[in-house]
């Protein structure tokens, strides 16, 4: 709630203004359940789906708990292949699952090569389950205070996602 709670709408504001035409996105709210803006799955970012997503952002309310594997599980859910997911949190998972160990088991079961990049707003996040879900699925986490800027994190976050520096590199020593 409060400042934590604008700064986690703000981020997710910019991130789907950025989108590129060629970009498909869906948005997942994790309150005390979970709900899609595209229940049928992820949409190609045109002028359209940018404005519905938008006001869809503006009637979000901080409200409930956080069922953060219920998101994460919906978010692998969506995509049938490969694809990126990006996950905004300024909370700790208080509704269903909230073992760190069982979340990461049922995403890891679920997120083959979907790659997982995660942003924590504010002090009260799970920043060890963030890290983990995003060390284990190829992305980085992206932390922000409460007294920080919030457009030089989603540029750089933004930036990771869509420029990575290598993916699905693989090494073989023989010998």
């Amino acid at each position: 709630k409060g400042t934590k709670f604008e700064q986690a709408r703000d981020a997710l504001q910019a991130m789907i203004e950025q989108a590129s035409p060629e970009d498909h996105f869906n948005l997942i709210a994790f309150s005390g359940e979970v709900h899609t803006l595209f229940p049928d799955g992820p949409r190609r970012a045109t002028t359209q789906a940018k404005r519905k997503a938008a006001e869809w952002i503006r009637g979000l309310d901080a409200s409930g708990g956080t069922a953060i594997a219920d998101a994460v599980e919906e978010a692998y859910r969506q995509i049938d292949r490969s694809g990126t997911v990006l996950f905004l949190t300024d909370g700790l998972p208080t509704v269903g699952e909230q073992d760190h160990e069982a979340i990461l088991r049922r995403a890891q079961s679920r997120g083959r090569s979907i790659r997982f990049y995660a942003f924590g707003v504010g002090y009260d996040v799970d920043a060890s389950l963030l890290d983990d879900l995003a060390r284990r699925g190829g992305g980085v986490v992206s932390y922000v205070r409460p007294d920080e800027s919030i457009e030089e994190a989603v540029a750089s976050l933004r930036d990771r996602v869509e420029y990575p520096c290598a993916r699905n590199v693989r090494l073989q020593i023989v010998g």
